[in-house]
Parts: C-alpha cells; sequence; structure tokens
C-alpha cells in the first residue's frame, strides 16, 4: 500500500501542467459546437418538388383566366339588328324596368330605347337635347349600354379617341374635331360607370376639356 501512495507521489511530483491545455479544451469544444449547428444542405430531390408544385399552381391560375376569358364572348349588333322606340317618360321607363344608370334630367330631351329584334332585350338608351353652353347651345347626344357582352354598330365612330382625361374618378377616352366653317367643335367621348359603358356627343362654340368635365358631373351628380 505503501508503495502505491509513494509511486502516486512520485507522478504528482514529476507531472508539469501544459499551460495550453485550457485553450486546447475550449478550442475543442467550439469546434464540436459548430460542427453539431451546421445546417446541412437541402437535398436537391425537396427543390425539384417545390418548384413542381409551383408549376402546377401557376398552370391552374393560367388556365383559370383562359377559360374565364373564353367563356366571355362579345356578340356583335349591326343596325338592322336592332330596333328604335320612343321612351314618352324616361323616369318612369327607368322604375318600371329596373335599370341603374345615370341620364340628363331635362324635360325637354327626347329619349329612346334600342331593343335587339330576335329577343326582345334592352340594348341601349338613347338621350338628346339641346343644352346651353358659353357661346352658345349646345347639341348633346347620350347613348347608354345596357346589354352586357355586346358591342353596336355605332362603336365604330368612338374607336379612335386620342385623348383622355379623368372627370369624378372616372378614365374619359375623348376627342374633339373642328369643322372649320361652323367652327363648331365636335366632342365624342365614352367611359364606364357602375359597369354601364357610356358614349356622349357633343357640338358646341365652346373649347376645352371644360365641356365635357361640365356635361359629366351634371350627369353623374
Amino acid at each position: 500500500m505503501e508503495d502505491i501512495f509513494e509511486k502516486l507521489e512520485q507522478i504528482k511530483n514529476d507531472y508539469e501542467p501544459n499551460p495550453d491545455l485550457a485553450n486546447n479544451v475550449i478550442q475543442k469544444i467550439n469546434q464540436r459546437e459548430s460542427t453539431v449547428t451546421f445546417k446541412k444542405p437541402i437535398p436537391k430531390w425537396v427543390w425539384y418538388v417545390v418548384c413542381a408544385v409551383l408549376a402546377a399552381i401557376a398552370f391552374v391560375v393560367i388556365m383559370s383566366v383562359h377559360f374565364t376569358k373564353s367563356d366571355t364572348q362579345i356578340t356583335i349588333y349591326t343596325a338592322d339588328k336592332v330596333e328604335v322606340d320612343r321612351i314618352d317618360d324616361l323616369e318612369i321607363f327607368i322604375v318600371e324596368n329596373n335599370l341603374n344608370i345615370k341620364y340628363f334630367n331635362e324635360n325637354t330631351s327626347t329619349n329612346s330605347i334600342a331593343k335587339v329584334k330576335d329577343t326582345g332585350d334592352l340594348a341601349y338608351i338613347i338621350q338628346k337635347f339641346d343644352g346651353i353652353g358659353s357661346s352658345g347651345f349646345d347639341y348633346i347626344d347620350l347613348k347608354v349600354v345596357l346589354l352586357p357582352n355586346s358591342e353596336f354598330e355605332f362603336y365604330s365612330g368612338f374607336k379612335e379617341l386620342t385623348e383622355n382625361i379623368t372627370v369624378l374618378g372616372l378614365n374619359v377616352d375623348f376627342s374633339c374635331d373642328i369643322e372649320v366653317l361652323s367652327q363648331i367643335n365636335h366632342y365624342k367621348a365614352k367611359f364606364v360607370f357602375e359597369d354601364k359603358q357610356y358614349f356622349l356627343e357633343i357640338d358646341t362654340y365652346d373649347s376645352g376639356t371644360e365641356v365635357l368635365e361640365r356635361y359629366i358631373n351634371q350627369l353623374i351628380n
């Protein structure tokens, strides 16, 4: 037993402490932690699955838009497919047919309804009257389209509207032609309000976009 203690004592006396031991241990621990917390790269098959899912979603969206557009077909009516009847009282006509449209409140206006001959469907309302401008009398012609997904022959006169303004938040396309001899300005404008298409023609001695702004304000308000 004494021999064992003597050997232990000798080892103790002969042992030389290593001053770098603590630093080496700490370095080993840090290396171990960095190895444990290192994030492994995502396998390629995961990326393949993600790409396939995204491609499938894109395909569904594109096809849904395609079929929606395909389902919305525009029917074109030539002038001979439409008949026009006089409306005696526009306000009563609008109430009786449960129409949600804007129109000019003019007692002197001439009002008509265009119908599709084959079906009797209400196509569009026509309102004409004389207004008073800054430089004389104005002539106003308003058409309000009632039949959705349709196009009528008078649309061709509104194809080339090269100007644009915003009135009451509405995007209004318009053009103005000047008759040289009479100096009458002929305005054409179209816009959409509450899903209805409005086509407006104004013959006036006045000039500038104020003409359109005045009558569109009068119509909407």
